[in-house]
């Protein structure tokens, strides 16, 4: 799956799916337990385009996961 999605990336610029950067294990000595993160891209970049009505951001998290849009 990993080549299709770079290719998509590669040929479409304003592409909807998130541009993955890496993926990552902070060791948090504090409280003695491992963080994994991805690192993505912003997409709400694309926002103001005519065709998109609504916006959701479905990571795993339900921390501040809401999204204002202004029209």
């Amino acid at each position: 799956m990993l080549p299709y999605y770079e290719i998509h990336l590669s040929e479409t610029k304003k592409s909807l799916l998130a541009r993955i950067y890496g993926v990552y294990t902070i060791k948090m000595a504090t409280y003695g337990q491992n963080i994994n993160i991805v690192l993505m891209a912003n997409t709400l970049q694309f926002k103001q385009a005519d065709n998109i009505e609504r916006i959701f951001d479905i990571k795993g998290s339900k921390v501040k996961r809401d999204v204002e849009i202004t029209a």
